[in-house]
């Protein structure tokens, strides 16, 4: 595979297919994976489980921004194994079908020219078109094939236009042994996962795959950013990123240059300012206001349920959110098989907070106070009385009431059944803060908008 031209190039669809009439531009840089970095970290192990994951009909690379799989992929290319790789960069303007499919073509004609004249023709004629009619022809000049070549739709979360993803789950159902298909994206794809999951031909690569392993985290900040971290402080950014790998890379540029990073490795928070820019533009600013709100307001629960997160926001349907957020990849991780309770990634939990605070100045105490009452309620009183301590001293009183916790003891409520919010919560009872503001989220009608 090649490597991206460093200014675009247009051609026409024509010129991509060996002088096919039609009149589609297409964007070269499209087509090739993005120039690797000095430096960057090759994953060995990885690269072994792409290299069998291809011999199946299709393999989805599914996490959060940030986790490397685009650089993954980009390293897979540059191996022999992948001589015969079509790759295709995916944006929002690839919402239109026909700019869509004529990239496509394009990519994989640059592998086997020739292939997909037909189903161009098609494309660029007048009338309606619908993926059978356009895709029959692709799928049979690839049957002829005397090698495979491998698709890789990068970004592919991008794709929101439902005819299109209907077209490619019909690639997808009609994929032959010479097409194999891999597909990077934030959230799962509208594919038929779970019959090529049962079928074993599909392979999967997550992120608790994708995490960086302690000598991969070596690796990059003592070598590429040449910190000379000692091992201890390695684990400790390890913990607070849990091995993200852009976190790592954002902690790198964080302490590089400084005159003892060591030191400062302790303070590396979610609001450090290079991983607030991150987190706000690749992930906050892709969500709905309500969506955004809901999350600030539940990052002060160290373990979040629907019940739980409805008491704290002050909404209603807060799993259906939930199982939203973990479903697409928003730093959201599941705690339990039946998806029950939830956390956020520390570092997104750090910048929420620090969100919170920002934009919602005197309103954490109220929110500690409500998830300590639901706690009490549910017979919590460890994490009730721990937290109503939090919510305290966020309004500025520093004594636990110890009565509290004798009285709910003598009302049987002293068993902790597991599974609760930790001391981020607190109870919502007692003298209120000054100045916060009241309820009023409307979410669940606001969070498919807010997908991207």
């Amino acid at each position: 595979m090649g490597v991206a031209n460093a200014e675009p190039q247009f051609l026409r669809a024509r010129d991509a297919l060996g002088g096919v009439p039609g009149d589609v531009v297409v964007l070269s840089s499209k087509l090739h994976p993005p120039a690797r970095r000095p430096g960057s970290i090759v994953r060995q192990d990885l690269l072994a489980r792409l290299n069998e994951g291809v011999s199946g009909k299709l393999v989805i690379l599914a996490a959060p921004a940030g986790w490397g799989k685009t650089s993954l992929l980009r390293d897979w290319c540059a191996t022999d194994e992948a001589s015969r790789a079509a790759w295709l960069s995916v944006d929002q303007d690839d919402n239109d079908p026909v700019r869509f499919w004529a990239h496509v073509l394009a990519a994989i004609a640059g592998v086997s020219p020739g292939i997909g004249e037909a189903s161009l023709q098609l494309l660029t004629a007048p009338g309606a078109k619908d993926a059978e009619g356009i895709l029959t022809p692709l799928i049979n000049d690839l049957v002829d094939l005397a090698a495979p070549i491998t698709l890789i739709l990068d970004d592919y979360h991008l794709i929101s236009n439902p005819n299109l993803l209907e077209c490619v789950e019909y690639l997808v159902e009609h994929l032959p042994p010479t097409l194999r298909l891999v597909v990077s994206a934030r959230s799962d794809p509208l594919l038929p996962l779970p019959r090529l999951r049962a079928s074993g031909d599909m392979t999967e690569i997550r992120a608790e795959e994708l995490r960086f392993t302690d000598d991969e985290a070596a690796e990059l900040l003592n070598i590429k950013f040449d910190l000379g971290l000692a091992q201890e402080h390695i684990k400790a950014l390890q913990r607070r990123t849990e091995g993200w790998a852009a976190g790592l890379y954002l902690a790198g540029l964080s302490l590089r240059g400084r005159p003892n990073p060591a030191r400062l490795v302790s303070a590396f928070a979610g609001n450090d300012r290079q991983v607030a820019d991150y987190l706000v533009s690749e992930v906050l600013d892709a969500l709905t206001a309500d969506v955004r709100s809901f999350m600030m307001r539940t990052s002060v629960l160290d373990r979040m349920s629907g019940s739980l997160c409805d008491a704290v926001a002050g909404c209603g349907g807060s799993w259906r959110i939930l199982e939203g957020l973990e479903r697409t990849n928003q730093f959201v991780i599941s705690l339990d098989a039946s998806r029950q309770w939830y956390r956020y990634h520390q570092l997104f939990a750090e910048l929420l907070r620090h969100e919170l605070d920002r934009t919602e100045p005197g309103l954490a105490p109220l929110l500690h106070r409500r998830a300590s009452a639901w706690h009490r309620e549910h017979g919590s009183i460890g994490e009730a009385i721990g937290a109503r301590d939090f919510g305290r001293r966020s309004c500025g009183r520093k004594r636990i009431d110890r009565r509290a916790l004798e009285r709910l003891h003598e009302r049987g409520l002293g068993r902790n059944r597991g599974g609760m919010a930790g001391p981020a919560a607190a109870r919502d009872g007692g003298r209120r803060c000054p100045n916060v503001p009241g309820n009023g989220l409307d979410i669940t009608s606001s969070w498919s908008a807010g997908r991207r």
